[in-house]
């Protein structure tokens, strides 16, 4: 691996362990839903418009 990409995979990884001890808060949040995949491809819609509650904020 060419060591500026090391460089920057570790300052990923420091930078993700301080947001997850809660010295740092991260630049964007992401709601991932849950679908039935059956009823989306019924109704054409998503998680969000259908109401379907979020699984885990990520």
């Amino acid at each position: 691996m060419d060591d500026s990409l090391f460089d920057a995979l570790c300052q990923s990884v420091r930078e993700a362990g301080a947001m997850r001890r809660g010295e740092k808060q991260a630049s964007r949040e992401t709601t991932a839903y849950a679908q039935d995949a059956k009823a989306t491809s019924k109704l054409g819609t998503t998680g969000k418009e259908s109401g379907t509650p979020p699984l885990k904020k990520l």
